[in-house]
């Protein structure tokens, strides 16, 4: 990590310097500053910071933590169980994450590659259609007022975003803007920008970049107090514990459009959104006897 090496899965070519840049503009060299966190320099030092980590394959992001900044200690969460043998590697269950509010709140919560899974079900999670919007949720309820939230999604430069089986989504600009409510947007690190190879002095290979999945700008936000989330704008919803993936009310969230408004008569494709046809949804899995 100190020698600037790109320690990142390779599926995602220079993801590790996109977290890198973000880390260093807006968590480390602003950690002092009263317009990102909201407090005194001593409050805010990277070593009293509390981080976590949501979704981890493999521990790249806790590795930059520890190497970068000055804690003792990052937390990570998932759906699935998670062995570290480094003690400085504190793992939550997911389920206990959400259940109980912890003591302390986190300061800086990163999530690459992890919120476009869930509420499909590949994960271990429970399907919910707008799985991702109750994860930005918990985000917002786990952070600390004015906390960072550094979040790796892939997006697409069209009017609509997609739906990829139960693999992940991929964002329009519209769903995204939903996605981010409750939160202000201080940043953004292109996932092949010359402007990340430069700074870093490392070549990222466009070459790499095959399927739209692999293209993840790294947006850096920050809680709003005055602004909530969607999923807490209800009143049914606010004040009551968020659940990891709870089912929520979707008629407050979209209309269900007729299917005859959204499937080309002629053609028989698919023309608008229909991510709210996973509630109806068996999703399966090859080989395991059952159909999707």
């Amino acid at each position: 990590v100190k020698r600037g090496e790109d320690i990142g899965p390779n599926s995602f070519p220079g993801c590790a310097l996109q977290i890198r840049a973000a880390m260093e503009d807006y968590v480390i060299t602003m950690s002092s500053s009263t317009a990102i966190f909201g407090m005194s320099t001593s409050t805010t030092s990277t070593k009293s910071k509390r981080y976590l980590v949501s979704g981890s394959v493999s521990p790249w992001i806790e590795s930059m933590i520890l190497a970068l900044t000055s804690t003792s200690k990052v937390y990570v969460t998932d759906y699935e169980p998670i062995t570290s043998q480094d003690d400085r590697i504190i793992f939550i269950p997911m389920s206990e994450l959400t259940s109980h509010r912890p003591a302390q709140l986190f300061d800086v919560i990163f999530s690459f590659s992890t919120v476009e899974h869930d509420g499909l079900g590949r994960q271990g999670d429970a399907i919910n259609p707008h799985g991702d919007l109750a994860a930005m949720t918990e985000y917002y309820t786990l952070l600390s007022p004015n906390g960072i939230l550094i979040l790796g999604t892939p997006q697409l430069d069209k009017e609509l975003g997609l739906v990829e089986s139960n693999r992940f989504r991929l964002y329009s600009p519209e769903r995204m803007s939903i996605l981010i409510k409750g939160f202000e947007k201080l940043g953004e690190v292109m996932y092949n920008s010359t402007e990340l190879a430069d700074r870093f002095q490392k070549p990222i290979s466009t070459v790499m970049f095959k399927y739209p999945m692999q293209r993840q700008p790294v947006w850096i936000l920050r809680k709003m107090i005055h602004e909530l989330p969607l999923l807490l704008e209800d009143n049914k919803i606010l004040g009551k514990e968020i659940q990891a993936n709870k089912q929520t009310s979707k008629d407050v969230l979209f209309t269900r459009p007729p299917l005859e408004s959204i499937i080309n008569k002629t053609t028989y494709s698919v023309t608008g959104d229909v991510s709210w046809l996973l509630d109806f949804s068996v999703v399966g899995f090859p080989k395991c006897g059952t159909t999707t």
